[in-house]
Protein backbone atom coordinates (compact mmCIF):
# COMPACT_ATOMS: atom_id res chain seq x y z
CA UNK A 1 0.00 0.00 0.00
CA UNK A 2 1.35 3.43 -0.95
CA UNK A 3 1.02 5.92 1.89
CA UNK A 4 2.85 9.14 0.89
CA UNK A 5 5.08 10.76 -1.71
CA UNK A 6 8.01 13.11 -1.50
CA UNK A 7 9.60 15.44 -4.07
CA UNK A 8 13.09 16.86 -3.61
CA UNK A 9 14.11 19.91 -5.63
CA UNK A 10 17.86 20.18 -6.09
CA UNK A 11 20.22 22.22 -8.18
CA UNK A 12 20.74 19.43 -10.73
CA UNK A 13 17.75 17.09 -10.34
CA UNK A 14 14.16 16.86 -9.17
CA UNK A 15 13.49 13.50 -7.53
CA UNK A 16 10.02 12.15 -6.75
CA UNK A 17 9.39 8.95 -4.77
CA UNK A 18 6.32 7.09 -3.61
CA UNK A 19 6.67 5.23 -0.29
CA UNK A 20 4.80 2.25 1.11
CA UNK A 21 3.72 1.72 4.73
CA UNK A 22 7.21 0.43 5.60
CA UNK A 23 8.83 3.59 4.16
CA UNK A 24 10.35 1.73 1.26
CA UNK A 25 10.45 3.61 -2.04
CA UNK A 26 8.06 1.78 -4.38
CA UNK A 27 8.65 3.99 -7.41
CA UNK A 28 11.10 6.83 -8.09
CA UNK A 29 11.48 9.27 -10.95
CA UNK A 30 14.32 11.74 -11.46
CA UNK A 31 14.37 14.56 -14.00
CA UNK A 32 16.94 17.33 -14.62
CA UNK A 33 16.32 20.67 -12.94
CA UNK A 34 15.53 23.29 -15.63
CA UNK A 35 17.53 26.49 -15.66
CA UNK A 36 14.62 28.88 -16.15
CA UNK A 37 11.68 29.56 -13.86
CA UNK A 38 8.76 28.75 -16.17
CA UNK A 39 10.28 25.41 -17.13
CA UNK A 40 10.97 24.69 -13.46
CA UNK A 41 7.32 25.15 -12.49
CA UNK A 42 6.33 22.90 -15.40
CA UNK A 43 8.81 20.20 -14.37
CA UNK A 44 7.61 20.27 -10.76
CA UNK A 45 3.99 20.13 -11.91
CA UNK A 46 4.84 17.10 -14.07
CA UNK A 47 6.45 15.35 -11.10
CA UNK A 48 3.30 15.95 -9.04
CA UNK A 49 1.23 14.55 -11.90
CA UNK A 50 3.51 11.49 -12.11
CA UNK A 51 3.02 10.89 -8.37
CA UNK A 52 -0.76 11.06 -8.71
CA UNK A 53 -0.71 8.70 -11.69
CA UNK A 54 1.46 6.25 -9.77
CA UNK A 55 -0.26 6.39 -6.40
CA UNK A 56 -3.63 8.11 -6.74
CA UNK A 57 -4.83 11.70 -6.45
CA UNK A 58 -5.48 11.55 -2.72
CA UNK A 59 -1.95 10.63 -1.66
CA UNK A 60 -0.22 13.16 0.65
CA UNK A 61 2.67 14.93 -1.10
CA UNK A 62 5.54 16.72 0.56
CA UNK A 63 8.22 18.77 -1.20
CA UNK A 64 11.68 19.82 -0.11
CA UNK A 65 13.25 22.95 -1.56
CA UNK A 66 16.69 24.50 -0.98
CA UNK A 67 17.29 27.87 0.61
CA UNK A 68 14.47 29.60 2.41
CA UNK A 69 11.20 31.39 1.78
CA UNK A 70 10.29 34.84 3.05
CA UNK A 71 7.21 34.27 5.17
CA UNK A 72 6.00 37.82 4.48
CA UNK A 73 6.39 38.04 0.69
CA UNK A 74 6.36 34.33 -0.18
CA UNK A 75 9.43 34.76 -2.37
CA UNK A 76 12.18 32.16 -2.45
CA UNK A 77 15.87 32.69 -1.72
CA UNK A 78 17.74 29.97 -3.64
CA UNK A 79 21.32 30.34 -4.81
CA UNK A 80 21.48 27.36 -7.19
CA UNK A 81 17.90 27.14 -8.52
CA UNK A 82 16.18 29.48 -10.99
CA UNK A 83 13.49 30.44 -8.45
CA UNK A 84 15.44 33.08 -6.55
CA UNK A 85 13.17 36.02 -5.83
CA UNK A 86 10.13 34.17 -7.23
CA UNK A 87 6.94 33.02 -5.42
CA UNK A 88 7.71 29.35 -6.07
CA UNK A 89 5.29 27.83 -3.61
CA UNK A 90 2.36 30.05 -4.62
CA UNK A 91 2.94 29.45 -8.33
CA UNK A 92 3.30 25.69 -7.91
CA UNK A 93 0.12 25.38 -5.85
CA UNK A 94 -1.70 27.32 -8.56
CA UNK A 95 -0.23 25.12 -11.30
CA UNK A 96 -1.08 21.81 -9.59
CA UNK A 97 -4.34 22.84 -7.91
CA UNK A 98 -3.72 20.55 -4.97
CA UNK A 99 -2.33 20.67 -1.44
CA UNK A 100 1.42 20.21 -1.10
CA UNK A 101 3.36 20.39 2.16
CA UNK A 102 6.65 22.30 1.82
CA UNK A 103 9.85 22.16 3.84
CA UNK A 104 13.52 23.09 3.59
CA UNK A 105 15.55 20.25 2.07
CA UNK A 106 18.13 20.22 4.90
CA UNK A 107 15.36 20.21 7.52
CA UNK A 108 13.67 17.29 5.78
CA UNK A 109 16.95 15.38 5.65
CA UNK A 110 17.23 15.76 9.43
CA UNK A 111 13.53 14.89 9.89
CA UNK A 112 13.89 11.68 7.89
CA UNK A 113 17.06 10.52 9.64
CA UNK A 114 15.81 11.44 13.14
CA UNK A 115 12.58 9.48 12.77
CA UNK A 116 13.43 6.64 10.39
CA UNK A 117 17.20 6.53 9.90
CA UNK A 118 20.57 6.84 11.60
CA UNK A 119 19.34 9.31 14.23
CA UNK A 120 16.36 7.25 15.38
CA UNK A 121 16.28 6.88 19.16
CA UNK A 122 18.33 10.01 19.90
CA UNK A 123 16.73 12.98 21.62
CA UNK A 124 18.42 15.84 19.76
CA UNK A 125 19.51 15.16 16.17
CA UNK A 126 21.25 17.57 13.83
CA UNK A 127 21.37 16.63 10.15
CA UNK A 128 24.56 18.17 8.72
CA UNK A 129 24.74 18.43 4.92
CA UNK A 130 28.30 18.61 3.56
CA UNK A 131 27.96 19.04 -0.18
CA UNK A 132 28.12 21.90 -2.65
CA UNK A 133 27.10 23.98 0.35
CA UNK A 134 26.77 23.40 4.09
CA UNK A 135 23.45 23.42 5.90
CA UNK A 136 21.39 21.43 8.33
CA UNK A 137 18.29 20.96 10.39
CA UNK A 138 17.42 20.03 13.97
CA UNK A 139 14.92 17.61 15.45
CA UNK A 140 14.01 17.46 19.12
CA UNK A 141 12.35 14.17 20.09
CA UNK A 142 11.55 13.58 16.41
CA UNK A 143 9.89 16.98 15.98
CA UNK A 144 11.40 19.33 13.41
CA UNK A 145 12.51 22.65 14.87
CA UNK A 146 10.94 25.67 13.17
CA UNK A 147 12.68 29.04 13.54
CA UNK A 148 11.64 32.67 13.05
CA UNK A 149 13.22 33.14 9.61
CA UNK A 150 13.88 29.53 8.70
CA UNK A 151 17.62 30.13 9.11
CA UNK A 152 18.33 28.05 12.24
CA UNK A 153 20.13 25.34 10.26
CA UNK A 154 22.18 27.63 8.01
CA UNK A 155 25.35 26.81 9.92
CA UNK A 156 27.50 27.04 6.79
CA UNK A 157 27.18 30.81 7.08
CA UNK A 158 28.67 31.05 10.54
CA UNK A 159 32.19 32.60 10.50
CA UNK A 160 35.19 30.27 10.59
CA UNK A 161 37.01 30.31 13.93
CA UNK A 162 39.89 32.78 14.18
CA UNK A 163 41.89 30.00 15.85
CA UNK A 164 41.60 27.90 12.70
CA UNK A 165 42.51 30.81 10.45
CA UNK A 166 45.67 31.39 12.49
CA UNK A 167 46.57 27.68 12.89
CA UNK A 168 46.37 26.81 9.20
CA UNK A 169 46.86 30.26 7.64
CA UNK A 170 43.44 30.03 6.01
CA UNK A 171 42.21 32.62 3.52
CA UNK A 172 39.09 34.69 4.20
CA UNK A 173 37.01 34.05 1.08
CA UNK A 174 33.78 35.68 -0.15
CA UNK A 175 30.67 33.55 0.32
CA UNK A 176 27.57 33.28 -1.84
CA UNK A 177 25.54 34.71 1.04
CA UNK A 178 27.29 38.07 0.56
CA UNK A 179 29.58 37.84 3.58
CA UNK A 180 33.19 36.64 3.95
CA UNK A 181 34.86 33.82 5.86
CA UNK A 182 31.85 31.52 6.28
CA UNK A 183 32.41 27.83 7.04
CA UNK A 184 30.89 27.02 3.65
CA UNK A 185 33.74 28.76 1.81
CA UNK A 186 36.27 26.13 2.91
CA UNK A 187 34.16 23.30 4.36
CA UNK A 188 31.88 22.62 1.39
CA UNK A 189 32.94 20.74 -1.77
CA UNK A 190 34.31 23.78 -3.63
CA UNK A 191 36.05 24.82 -0.41
CA UNK A 192 37.83 21.48 -0.15
CA UNK A 193 39.04 22.00 -3.71
CA UNK A 194 40.36 25.40 -2.68
CA UNK A 195 42.27 23.76 0.18
CA UNK A 196 43.67 21.24 -2.30
CA UNK A 197 44.81 24.07 -4.54
CA UNK A 198 46.60 25.62 -1.56
CA UNK A 199 48.43 22.41 -0.58
CA UNK A 200 48.75 20.44 -3.83
CA UNK A 201 48.70 23.23 -6.38
CA UNK A 202 45.48 22.21 -8.16
CA UNK A 203 41.77 21.98 -7.16
CA UNK A 204 41.43 18.20 -6.77
CA UNK A 205 37.76 17.07 -6.39
CA UNK A 206 36.86 15.29 -3.15
CA UNK A 207 36.47 11.72 -4.60
CA UNK A 208 39.92 11.85 -6.23
CA UNK A 209 41.43 13.45 -3.15
CA UNK A 210 40.05 10.70 -0.90
CA UNK A 211 41.45 8.03 -3.23
CA UNK A 212 45.00 9.37 -2.92
CA UNK A 213 47.32 8.14 -0.15
CA UNK A 214 50.07 10.75 -0.44
CA UNK A 215 50.97 13.13 2.37
CA UNK A 216 49.61 16.24 0.62
CA UNK A 217 46.16 14.72 0.12
CA UNK A 218 46.08 13.60 3.74
CA UNK A 219 47.03 17.11 4.83
CA UNK A 220 44.12 18.59 2.87
CA UNK A 221 41.67 16.13 4.44
CA UNK A 222 43.06 16.82 7.90
CA UNK A 223 42.69 20.59 7.57
CA UNK A 224 39.17 20.14 6.20
CA UNK A 225 38.28 17.78 9.04
CA UNK A 226 39.51 20.33 11.56
CA UNK A 227 37.24 22.94 9.97
CA UNK A 228 34.19 20.66 10.22
CA UNK A 229 35.15 19.60 13.76
CA UNK A 230 35.23 23.26 14.79
CA UNK A 231 31.76 23.69 13.30
CA UNK A 232 30.58 20.65 15.30
CA UNK A 233 32.01 22.41 18.37
CA UNK A 234 29.79 25.41 17.61
CA UNK A 235 26.79 23.06 17.43
CA UNK A 236 27.75 21.62 20.82
CA UNK A 237 27.77 25.10 22.33
CA UNK A 238 24.35 25.95 20.89
CA UNK A 239 21.96 22.99 20.58
CA UNK A 240 24.33 20.31 22.03
CA UNK A 241 22.99 17.40 19.90
CA UNK A 242 23.17 13.74 20.94
CA UNK A 243 23.66 12.73 17.32
CA UNK A 244 24.92 14.39 14.15
CA UNK A 245 23.95 12.65 10.91
CA UNK A 246 26.16 13.46 7.94
CA UNK A 247 24.72 13.91 4.45
CA UNK A 248 25.80 15.38 1.12
CA UNK A 249 28.53 14.29 -1.25
CA UNK A 250 31.43 14.83 1.18
CA UNK A 251 29.84 12.43 3.66
CA UNK A 252 30.71 9.65 1.19
CA UNK A 253 34.45 10.06 1.83
CA UNK A 254 35.58 6.75 3.39
CA UNK A 255 35.98 7.03 7.16
CA UNK A 256 34.84 10.66 7.25
CA UNK A 257 32.66 10.27 10.38
CA UNK A 258 35.57 8.77 12.37
CA UNK A 259 37.94 11.45 11.08
CA UNK A 260 35.66 14.28 12.18
CA UNK A 261 34.91 12.56 15.50
CA UNK A 262 38.62 12.31 16.34
CA UNK A 263 39.14 16.01 15.67
CA UNK A 264 36.08 16.94 17.74
CA UNK A 265 37.54 14.95 20.64
CA UNK A 266 40.86 16.78 20.24
CA UNK A 267 39.35 20.26 19.91
CA UNK A 268 36.19 20.00 22.00
CA UNK A 269 35.39 21.81 25.23
CA UNK A 270 37.09 20.01 28.12
CA UNK A 271 34.86 17.65 30.07
CA UNK A 272 32.10 17.43 27.40
CA UNK A 273 30.77 14.33 25.69
CA UNK A 274 31.14 14.17 21.91
CA UNK A 275 27.90 13.56 19.99
CA UNK A 276 27.60 10.40 17.96
CA UNK A 277 28.61 11.25 14.39
CA UNK A 278 27.21 8.89 11.76
CA UNK A 279 26.55 8.77 8.00
CA UNK A 280 22.95 8.95 6.84
CA UNK A 281 21.01 5.71 6.60
CA UNK A 282 19.22 6.73 3.41
CA UNK A 283 21.88 8.74 1.58
CA UNK A 284 20.58 11.24 -0.95
CA UNK A 285 17.06 9.78 -0.77
CA UNK A 286 16.53 11.11 2.75
CA UNK A 287 15.07 14.34 1.36
CA UNK A 288 12.17 12.70 -0.45
CA UNK A 289 11.49 10.39 2.50
CA UNK A 290 11.47 13.34 4.90
CA UNK A 291 9.11 15.29 2.65
CA UNK A 292 6.71 12.34 2.51
CA UNK A 293 6.86 11.90 6.28
CA UNK A 294 6.13 15.60 6.82
CA UNK A 295 3.09 15.32 4.53
CA UNK A 296 1.80 12.39 6.59
CA UNK A 297 2.35 14.24 9.88
CA UNK A 298 0.69 17.40 8.56
CA UNK A 299 -2.37 15.47 7.42
CA UNK A 300 -2.61 13.80 10.82
CA UNK A 301 -2.28 17.19 12.53
CA UNK A 302 0.93 16.26 14.36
Amino acid sequence: MMQAAGIDLGGTKIEASVFDEHWQAVETKRVPTPNNYEALIEALRDQVQWVENAAGQGIPIGMGTPGRHDFKTGNAFMANVSADGKPLRTDLLAATRRDIVFGNDCDLFAFSEANLGAGKGFRTVFGLILGTGIGGGTCFDGVLHQSLNGTAGEVGHMPISANLVAEFDLPILPCGCGRHGCYETLGAGPGMQHLANMIIGKPVPAPKLAARNDANAQQVLQIWSNIIAELVGVLQLTIDPDCIVLGGGLSNIPGVAKLIHADVVAKGLRGTDVPKIVPAAFGDSSGTRGAALLAIRERAGK
